[in-house]
Order: structure tokens, then sequence, then C-alpha cells
């Protein structure tokens, strides 16, 4: 299955870049937990700030990997900055 339209544009950064931060930055514990999922799933993880997609009071939310959805994304909202690594791991 090929992908179009949005998710060709994911899937040409996934190429590219390990993870995609936006505004934070991970810590080594949190950057060595995603590096596990990778290594035990076969799947890459893509982190990213989505402010208007979540709904308060959702802080965060996981999409899990699956045939049509080839990599696991965590999407946190701006205003969570100050706990990523939490909502993350």
């Amino acid at each position: 299955m090929k992908a179009r339209g949005p998710l060709c544009k994911v899937l040409e950064v996934l190429k590219t870049t390990r993870y995609r931060l936006s505004v934070m930055s991970l810590s080594s514990t949190t950057q060595g937990f995603l590096r596990e999922v990778e290594s035990s799933t076969g799947f890459k993880v893509l982190v990213e700030e989505q402010g208007s997609g979540l709904q308060a009071p959702l802080l965060a939310k996981v999409q899990v990997a699956r045939r049509s959805f080839p990599f696991h994304r965590v999407v946190y909202h701006p205003s969570a900055w100050g706990m990523a690594d939490y909502l993350v791991c």
C-alpha cells in the first residue's frame, strides 16, 4: 500500500530523522525508552506537538502502529511541555 497525502509527508520525515521534536527536548531517559520501543516493535516513533487537535483536559494521546499506520505517534499539547517526559513514557 502506497501512502498518499499528509501521511506521505510524515513518512518522509521518518526516513530522515529518528524523532521529530517540535518545541521541547526530551530527557535522555525518555529518548532511550523511545529507542527501546522502536527496537522491540520494529516501528519508528514520531513525537510531535499538536495543540489544536487535543481538547481539554486531554494533554497527550498515543496512536499505536499497525498495518495501515506504519509508525507509533505520540502527540502532546503545548501547554504540557513541562510534563512531556511523563506524558511520552
